[in-house]
């Protein structure tokens, strides 16, 4: 259960933009070069391979670490929330989603919408200052390591490094996307998802841009996707770092299932959806 939380954390989140921060990223900086993906147009590229994905991960996770003669017996009861701050939150959040799914209608972009919960929460005081002191502040701190360490390889220029130490130009599109998608995963691996996003994304959009015969949006999307399967380490990402909190995995478990489920997510993602996404008309 330690173990299965936080993987399925980490692979839902690439399915919306508001997911995992290396979407907000990938979206954003194409944004910057006149590229618009709406919340929808990433669902529609994500989602399906987030769900093959998950389908993948539960497999091995049984096959591993649940012996076959184990049987699980659970009984949860639940009541409805019908106070007034629950109701509350509910037509927030309501709302916010609807914001999200309707963004080709209104065109108010999902990170402004991202505020609305928090400013609205706050102010209607279903959120309080205790709820920020209840927030688990020593995994927030391991995970800022992760994001120290992904500051620090862009300040030492370590990033730029690695990206202009290839011949881009004499590579094919199937190259390229093989060799940024390795970098981001393996990079996410031992920094945050954020900090391993934020150097690569823009760089791979830039080098997009600049060739002939590869998709920026493709190249992006690749990257941040990729970014968001390293999940190996509890520095990796803050679903990780509360799992591990618990004392409950170990960082060999962690690495084993997060190496071995990343490595074929990212195979599939590099070779099997560019083509499908050609498929269905998402990219040229």
């Amino acid at each position: 259960v330690a173990l299965s939380i936080p993987l399925a954390a980490n692979v839902g989140g690439i399915g919306t933009p508001v997911g995992t921060p290396p979407n907000a990223i990938a979206i954003g900086a194409l944004a910057e070069h006149g590229i618009r993906v709406s919340f929808v147009d990433w669902m529609l590229m994500a989602v399906p391979f987030m769900l093959v994905v998950l389908a993948f991960a539960w497999v091995f996770l049984c096959l591993v670490f649940i012996p076959a003669e184990t049987r699980i017996s659970i009984e949860m009861r639940s009541k409805w929330n019908t106070a007034t701050d629950a109701k509350l939150f509910y037509a927030v959040a309501g709302l916010t989603i609807l914001l999200w799914m309707s963004e080709p209608l209104h065109g108010i972009s999902s990170n402004t919408v991202g505020f609305i919960p928090v400013v609205a929460l706050l102010c209607l005081q279903v959120m309080r200052g205790k709820d920020v002191q209840a927030l688990d502040w020593p995994v927030l701190w391991l995970v800022s390591g992760g994001i120290a360490l992904g500051t620090g390889v862009g300040a030492s220029g370590l990033d730029e490094w690695l990206v202009g130490s290839v011949s881009w130009e004499v590579m094919g599109a199937l190259a390229i996307l093989v060799v940024l998608g390795l970098i981001g995963f393996g990079m996410a691996n031992v920094i945050s998802h954020s900090a391993a996003a934020n150097l690569l994304v823009p760089l791979a959009v830039s080098l997009a841009l600049s060739l002939d015969g590869i998709d920026p949006l493709v190249v992006a999307a690749v990257v941040a996707i990729a970014c968001s399967l390293g999940m190996s380490l509890p520095i990796s990402t803050p679903p990780n770092a509360i799992a591990y909190a618990t004392k409950e995995i170990s960082i060999p478990q962690m690495a084993l299932v997060g190496l071995v489920v990343g490595t074929v997510a990212t195979l599939l993602l590099i070779f099997a959806l560019p083509p499908v996404w050609q498929l269905m008309g998402l990219v040229v």
